[in-house]
């Protein structure tokens, strides 16, 4: 493929990016309370903002992000089974979120059109 037809093919691809996808559900959950011992759950977590997957685990009463074996940070969390789901998630965040920035550009754009056209 030459030069140019790479350049094409990487913007039919970028276009391509502005779909929607599924949402996906965490389906690691946290144990319950009153769970025997102290019981750790392993999944898969991600950061949409630094765009970061990662590893991590949760208990009844803590999580997190960096560990497998500890928790240290307050609050369970719910986790993903693999990481392809903590991907896919990450994407329908980002896309929500993104959809949302759109539209209120296209809120501005449509009143600066009506106040054009008075």
């Amino acid at each position: 493929m030459t030069k140019k037809e790479q350049a094409r093919m990487e913007q039919l691809l970028t276009d391509a990016a502005l779909r929607r996808t599924s949402p996906v559900e965490p389906d690691v959950m946290p144990p319950l309370p009153g769970e025997t011992g102290n019981r750790l759950t392993v999944g898969w977590h991600f950061n949409s903002y630094s765009r970061a997957v990662g590893m991590g685990c949760s208990s009844y009463g803590y999580h997190s992000r960096h560990s497998t074996t500890k928790t240290d940070t307050q609050q369970p969390k719910a986790l993903y089974s693999s990481k392809m789901l903590a991907l896919r998630a990450m994407r329908y965040e980002l896309e929500t979120r993104l959809c949302h920035e759109l539209r209120s550009v296209d809120i501005m754009i449509e009143k600066e059109e009506a106040e054009c056209a008075k």
